[in-house]
């Protein structure tokens, strides 16, 4: 069984192409180092259609073996300058009263379609 954390949040409208920037800079730094960060996989969306921020909204999706491998990114992130300088980077593009963190486990995997 995998630990999915989904981090949701609402970017700070007007400031799309600097979000998205430094999304994709946090997001590659973390590819990039995905043993260290013990990430088993990411996926970020936009919100297209719907809902109280529409065409703001944003998640992104880690997956991790153990909520261990979760506790252990994140201290990677806060002990890592160039990852804590990212994230902080990031953090000025979104709405921070909207940035939700929720672990998900998943469920009949054996039966997913991918």
């Amino acid at each position: 069984m995998a630990e999915f954390i989904i981090v949701t949040w609402t970017m700070i409208q007007g400031r799309m192409e600097q979000h998205e920037e430094s999304i994709k800079k946090n997001m590659n730094h973390w590819r990039k180092n995905a043993k260290r960060f013990k990430l088993k996989s990411m996926r970020y969306y936009a919100q297209a259609l719907g809902g109280d921020s529409f065409h703001y909204g944003r998640v992104l999706v880690f997956e991790f073996e153990t909520l261990n491998d979760w506790e252990s990114f994140r201290n990677e992130i806060e002990e890592n300058e160039k990852a804590y300088a990212l994230k902080e980077q990031w953090l000025t593009n979104l709405d921070v009263k909207t940035l939700r963190i929720i672990e998900w486990q998943d469920r009949q995997r054996d039966a997913w379609l991918e």
